[in-house]
């Protein structure tokens, strides 16, 4: 989850910069925040009851991939509905995941035979420790990553052919 969680809020923390030509990311990062907060009035709820938290969880995740995969391949007609759809999943992730958090430290405070309270805050704690951190790592990531892929995505406008050292009609080669 937190592998999720360090290319999510390492591609959103650089979506308007990676993608400014046209606006797109910022477009992008409406279409996400819109949706989500359009989801979060109906979807979490419905989706629980149908598919149960783990399930839940597994395919809202999954709906964050089309996201990642299209940074890749950076279009209007890619990132915006893929934008779209994560944040249509969001809300339910979010939820399942609080309730998820919510049933487990339940389940180990009976076992444990400890405060509800105290085990439920300590759930939440550590889930939140690994998300907040999440939005570290995924910065120190980028900061390596940006300045590695725009060096050669500055070759992509090159001509290939200039590019290749061709050998000259006085070429000999050396024993």
């Amino acid at each position: 989850m937190m592998s999720q969680y360090v290319a999510y809020q390492g591609t959103l923390n650089l979506q308007s910069s990676l993608n400014a030509e046209d606006g797109l990311g910022t477009i992008v990062l409406s279409g996400i925040y819109l949706s989500m907060g359009l989801s979060c009035l109906v979807l979490p709820t419905l989706m629980i009851r149908r598919l149960s938290c783990k399930w839940n969880l597994v395919v809202s995740m999954s709906c964050f991939l089309p996201y990642f995969g299209f940074q890749l391949f950076s279009r209007f007609y890619t990132l915006v509905p893929a934008g779209i759809l994560l944040g249509i999943a969001a809300a339910p992730m979010w939820a399942a995941q609080a309730t998820y958090l919510t049933q487990i430290s339940q389940i180990y405070a009976i076992i444990t035979a400890s405060n509800v309270d105290a085990v439920m805050t300590m759930f939440f704690g550590i889930f939140f420790f690994a998300w907040q951190n999440a939005d570290t790592f995924g910065n120190l990531l980028s900061s390596v990553a940006v300045p590695f892929f725009s060096f050669f995505r500055s070759f992509r406008s090159c001509n290939p052919l200039v590019m290749i050292e061709l050998p000259s009609t006085n070429y000999k080669p050396t024993k």
